[in-house]
């Protein structure tokens, strides 16, 4: 069986299970990044460095503005599609399944990964619950 027909066989065994619910985090040490929270229908999306920038008065700037963003998830087989309060459409993301764990893929990542390329290693992963 190709990686290809892993992968889709994941998507349909996936389309069959509500979205996970929990918060994805880089499967990576990373020192700045995204972190994405999905709950029932809903997402918050925030994005994190460890960098701090301070402006000529000595005030924190803000690493990205108009981050976080909530609003909700609309879920189609592994595609999530995320629609902000603010009505921005943000980029579609995929939900991949492998050896029991679940990440939160991008288009570039699944397109690697359909490819036969490895999985990204700081992929967005479910975090296990305490």
């Amino acid at each position: 069986m190709s990686i290809r027909h892993i992968i889709i066989l994941a998507s349909v065994l996936l389309a069959a299970c509500k979205t996970p619910a929990g918060t994805f985090e880089p499967a990576c040490e990373a020192f700045a990044g995204d972190r994405i929270t999905l709950r029932q229908s809903g997402f918050i999306w925030e994005k994190f460095t460890d960098v701090r920038q301070v402006d000529d008065d000595g005030n924190l700037i803000a690493p990205f503005p108009g981050f976080p963003k909530q609003g909700r998830v609309d879920r189609q087989g592994a595609e999530l599609n995320m629609i902000a309060t603010d009505g921005a459409v943000l980029p579609t993301m995929w939900l991949h399944e492998t050896d029991g764990q679940v990440f939160l893929l991008t288009e570039q990542q699944r397109a690697e990964l359909e490819g036969g390329q490895p999985m990204d290693e700081c992929a967005l992963k479910l975090r296990e619950s305490a």
